[in-house]
């Protein structure tokens, strides 16, 4: 079972069935504390139809989860960058932010069609665990008013470009820049996928002047 004393744990930093030590964390290409859990679930679940350790191991390290979910980008001046794209929603915001700011503190780039939603719950894991927030979007106002009283510093930009060079800007060593919109991309972009695209793009481009090949 999932998370017993017998079961399926995440402890100190590993995947561990039982009392055997399955592989470090760092060891799966997704990353966050969040995919680290969803990673036991499935070792749990495989293991209960009959799956062995020795073949879930290897493809549990190896998925690359899907395009526009907390995917790495690339490092840059000992900054990482992840693409959320696909966090159009204020859980899945939540849920990046937790994950991955359990490692480390998070510059965090939202905004853009709300949907009516109540953006409320982004301001606890965001006081705890974002340097920053990079606010983009028709909606950027309402994101602002939900997170005022966090004192985490709210900055806003008029593009995806200036919202990549001010997260670059305020990032420190050892950081991580996560553009998780918590909302639609439609106001800016033509989809998520395109919205994406131009972060990669300016993140690239950062590399390229930091003399970085991403």
């Amino acid at each position: 079972p999932l998370g017993r004393p017998d079961g399926v744990q995440y402890k100190d930093e590993e995947v561990v069935l039982h009392i055997q030590r399955l592989m470090p964390v760092e060891a799966m290409r997704l990353r966050g504390r969040h995919n680290a859990t969803n990673a036991l679930a499935a070792l749990a679940l495989a293991g209960a139809v009959g799956g062995t350790m020795a073949t879930m191991l290897p493809s549990l390290r190896d998925y690359a989860g899907e395009p526009h979910r907390v995917t790495p980008v690339a490092v840059v001046n000992d900054v990482e960058y992840f693409d959320d794209s696909k966090g159009t929603n204020v859980g899945a915001t939540v849920a990046a932010l937790t994950g991955l700011g359990a490692e480390r503190k998070l510059v965090l780039i939202a905004g853009g069609e709300g949907k009516d939603q109540d953006f409320s719950p982004l301001a606890e894991p965001v006081r705890r665990h974002t340097r920053a927030v990079i606010l983009i979007g028709r909606d950027a106002p309402l994101i602002r008013a939900a997170l005022h009283g966090t004192g985490v510093p709210l900055l806003d930009a008029e593009s995806m470009q200036a919202a990549v060079a001010l997260a670059a800007g305020l990032a420190l060593t050892g950081d991580a820049v996560l553009l998780s919109p918590a909302c639609a991309s439609f106001d800016m972009f033509d989809n998520y996928g395109h919205r994406a695209e131009v972060f990669c793009a300016a993140v690239q481009s950062l590399a390229h002047d930091a003399g970085v090949i991403a």
